[in-house]
């Protein structure tokens, strides 16, 4: 059955929204984060490893907070005065190192036999209820006089320090944030899937989260939720062409960072970019016709 006549693509379209409001916070910063990838695998292992021995599901979503935030705090005080590629390549080193732990620790993940989590545990109404906290958040801080700080940041750390703004404690919240939103995300993912393993938070993963945002933009509140829409539909869609479908994804994400690179939510950009469309389109429908020789200076006469 595919996915998108399921109610598991609605439940996995709610995660996908939720990651891409974990990554949400830091890039408004001007920091465009993969470690929420790290803190599903977290928050995923934690509760799984809770809930199939018997104990609670929260317990297991506050310990995962808690080893989330520790490494949140680490990458805010180690890389936070970073900015562009070298805060990506900081927080994809932090990912992959907890892709390789999960490898590493038999006893709590299984290793690469995977883990089988418990049903009847998380239903699609948690997710959607943690998706619809996310856009609230996001609705709230976009309104409030938090979002024009991380904006100063954002635009330039010299600049904001000289207005007195805290670049370091802006970058530590943001990361909490992040880590927060990105381990109850997991939490519930790891119940909604019957069966996962370490490979389900590699490379593909990261693309997908990377692309969300972009896609997206930070523009307006409601910018993650267009690229988790495009980004969860998209491979879906492309289910049979295989390999191709991945392919699809970084045509997508190039396409927007040549032509939309704030994101399909900047208004603005989407004006500018249908206009050219709209010239190019009668440059093609109409073409100008070279003027006959000596046809300037005839009129230069009269």
């Amino acid at each position: 059955m595919s996915m998108l006549t399921s109610g598991f693509w609605l439940s996995l379209l709610g995660i996908n929204i939720a990651l891409a409001y974990s990554v949400y916070p830091l890039a408004i910063l001007g920091r465009l984060s993969v470690a929420p990838v790290a803190y599903l695998a977290i928050g995923a292992y934690a509760t799984t490893y809770f809930t199939t021995r018997g104990g609670s599901f929260l317990v297991g979503l506050a310990v995962g907070i808690c080893i989330s935030l520790l490494i949140g705090a680490v990458l805010s005080a180690v890389a936070g005065h970073l900015r562009s590629h070298f805060f990506v390549a900081a927080t994809l080193g932090a990912a992959m190192m907890v892709q390789q732990a999960a490898f590493s620790l038999t006893p709590i993940t299984n290793g690469y036999l995977g883990i089988t989590s418990p049903a009847g545990i998380v239903e699609w109404w948690h997710v959607w209820a943690l998706a619809l906290v996310c856009m609230a958040g996001a609705f709230a801080l976009r309104h409030s006089v938090l979002d024009g700080v991380w904006k100063a940041v954002g635009a330039d750390d010299l600049v904001a320090a000289a207005m007195g703004i805290s670049t370091s404690r802006a970058v530590f919240a943001a990361g909490c944030c992040s880590a927060v939103t990105g381990t109850i995300a997991g939490g519930l993912y790891g119940h909604l899937l019957p069966f996962f393993d370490p490979n389900a938070f590699g490379l593909i993963l990261i693309l997908v989260t990377v692309a969300a945002i972009v896609v997206g933009g930070v523009v307006a509140w409601y910018g993650p939720v267009i690229g988790a829409v495009i980004m969860t539909g998209l491979p879906e869609l492309l289910r049979d062409f295989g390999a191709w479908r991945e392919s699809a994804i970084g045509l997508v994400l190039i396409a927007c960072i040549l032509f939309l690179p704030r994101g399909l939510s900047d208004r603005h950009g989407l004006a500018k970019v249908w206009n050219e469309l709209r010239q190019a389109s009668a440059r093609l429908r109409h073409p100008k016709r070279p003027r006959p020789r000596g046809s300037s200076r005839e009129q230069h006469r009269h």
